[in-house]
């Protein structure tokens, strides 16, 4: 099995053909004689992984899995190494409307694991086509989580820095830009990691319900220290 990077695994898909409309997807579940034929969007996600998984073994391309599969990353891409090539899958329709991640759990990975802010989303942007149960890709994008990102727009109920769900005074998780700024090449609101981290500590900031011990720059103080004592190597 050889090694491959994100962006080696991106170019190889689009070279095989993974957004030429010819090629067409087909979702199916058959059981006791009944065929159910209608695209849960809901599933959608946990498919494309599961097939990815082939995919990766048909190409003879590393990868494994965390032992706990709700833990981040969906794909480790090295064979002994969990702080590089990390790789999340995310998939839309029409426009995005997955999490990137749950907001307290964010804040926690960044203190416990902060290299995996240079993880790599592999993103499939899908349509179903008019019988109901077939698809195509209409992109792929290769994204790093400031790319995916945006501040909460100016008419929300709290215009936060980082866009989240908010819903009766709670944030619930991270929340991604629209499909035009996402086919932009560069972020058009983060230029960085620096830009985003230090976006979500305002937010942090802004947000009633955050503990004391996180505010005034202080989460990014653990988060800034503690990826010196893991890789040895200045966050910024």
């Amino acid at each position: 099995m050889k090694e491959l990077t994100a962006k080696q695994i991106f170019a190889q898909l689009i070279k095989q053909g993974a957004i030429e409309k010819k090629n067409i997807g087909k979702f199916e579940f058959s059981f006791l004689n009944l065929t159910y034929k209608e695209i849960d969007n809901n599933s959608v996600g946990s498919l494309f992984q599961n097939w990815l998984c082939l995919w990766f073994k048909e190409n003879k391309i590393f990868y494994r899995t965390p032992a706990n599969t709700q833990e981040s990353p969906d794909f480790f891409l090295k064979k002994n190494d969990d702080q590089d090539g990390l790789l999340e899958i995310k998939t839309f329709y029409k426009s995005p409307d997955f999490d990137i991640k749950s907001w307290t759990a964010f804040l926690t990975a960044m203190i416990e694991k902060p290299y995996q802010i240079f993880s790599d989303y592999l993103i499939f942007h899908y349509n179903i086509n008019s019988n109901g149960n077939e698809f195509s890709l209409e992109n792929i994008y290769l994204k790093k989580i400031w790319e995916i990102s945006r501040p909460m727009t100016e008419q929300s109920t709290v215009p936060f820095k980082i866009n989240v769900q908010y819903k009766k005074g709670v944030i619930y998780n991270l929340r991604p830009l629209g499909t035009k700024d996402l086919q932009e090449k560069k972020s058009p609101y983060f230029k960085d990691h620096v830009e985003f981290l230090t976006a979500v500590q305002e937010t942090i900031d802004m947000y009633q319900k955050s503990d004391d011990e996180l505010r005034n720059n202080k989460w990014l103080e653990l988060v800034k220290n503690n990826y010196k004592k893991i890789t040895r190597k200045e966050l910024f």
